[in-house]
């Protein structure tokens, strides 16, 4: 079964809430790491609400420029205002709505990844390009405007928001309510942020456990790895292996019920030690006779403690990825993933 994951560009605006993070891009290296096929829309998109009216715009990937990027990822001061206005010219124009502005996002998936990946062309990355609802006569467009009439109906749903911001209200489950309905006709999961989660408890969804918490742990420094790095994951004998273990770690302690996602973490964060530690167990005759050889090199001593001790610079991960050089294991392919050349 091939797991595949959508990055809409709706359900991911919070990727982009601060223009100058990577997050977007860490986020996709993640899913090329925890997913065999990676989906992404085109194009960009903004949308900007006010307490009269909101206003959503597609960019197609041919028009984006360096410009219309500046300009998009201009977050708005507190405070400021706009006015949408139609007309036939600029005597004869009609106010459409206008007002402080509640809430301005804006998503993209070209700067740092589509652009990046295009140079090796894998085979696993695709990108799409989908109408803001397809017509009432798709089965997928009736599905999404079936859950939209139904949301608006329910006066109880998001009532805080409603009252305070009811076009903020209508982006977050006409948002849900498309990607959703997209990416479960692709077969797929989907990029969903903080902003869109009361909805998966309206909806009973589901989160999957893919191994992003896990992945965190053994490899820190994701986001700053170039894709090549990646790449050269996704070829590695093992990363089938390692892609399926991440999941384990996840899917275990969820089952556990932990009671917040402090304790999600730890416990993954036990789960992951311990199988890193059992795999070291089992290449301990190997490891402990290249460990040895780099002691008696430095002149140190082994304690028959826990660990073996060696000099300062000579790192366990070190050791272990000479060890690991030629090795199909799942370890070997998130080692070689984590001690990337010239990486934090």
């Amino acid at each position: 079964m091939v797991s595949k994951i959508l990055f809409p560009l709706r359900t991911s605006v919070e990727l982009f809430s601060d223009p100058t993070s990577p997050t977007a891009a860490t986020r996709a290296k993640q899913a090329a790491i925890l997913y065999d096929e990676l989906i992404f829309e085109a194009g960009l998109y903004e949308v900007t609400t006010t307490p009269e009216g909101s206003s959503g715009e597609w960019t197609p990937p041919a028009q984006i420029t360096s410009e219309i990027l500046k300009h998009a990822r201009d977050i708005p001061e507190a405070g400021a205002t706009i006015s949408l206005a139609v007309g036939v010219n600029t005597e004869h124009m009609v106010e459409l709505f206008g007002g402080e502005i509640t809430a301005y996002h804006m998503s993209e998936f070209h700067t740092g990844i589509l652009d990046e990946l295009a140079q090796f062309e894998p085979g696993w990355v695709k990108s799409v390009v989908v109408p803001n609802i397809p017509p009432a006569s798709d089965p997928v467009g009736k599905a999404i405007r079936s859950l939209n009439s139904y949301d608006s109906k329910d006066k109880n749903f998001l009532s805080d928001l409603r009252e305070q911001d009811l076009f903020r209200q209508k982006f977050i489950y006409q948002s849900f309510n498309r990607d959703s309905v997209l990416a479960t006709y692709m077969g797929a999961a989907f990029n969903l942020t903080q902003l869109f989660t009361p909805m998966l408890e309206r909806r009973g969804a589901a989160i999957v456990h893919a191994g992003g918490k896990a992945i965190d742990i053994i490899v820190p420094h994701l986001g700053a790895l170039p894709w090549e790095a990646v790449l050269e994951f996704r070829e590695h004998p093992g990363c089938g292996e390692a892609r399926a273990k991440l999941r384990e770690f996840e899917e275990r302690v969820a089952r556990e019920e932990p009671q917040d996602a402090m304790s999600f973490q730890q416990r993954v964060s036990q789960e992951v030690n311990g199988a890193i530690f059992g795999a070291w167990n089992d290449l301990r005759p190997n490891l402990r006779e290249a460990l040895g050889r780099e002691a008696v090199m430095a002149g140190v001593s082994m304690y028959p403690i826990a660990g073996p001790i060696i000099a300062p610079g000579l790192g366990i991960s070190e050791a272990l990825a000479r060890d690991f050089q030629d090795r199909r294991t799942w370890l070997a392919a998130l080692w070689k993933l984590r001690d990337y050349p010239n990486q934090p």
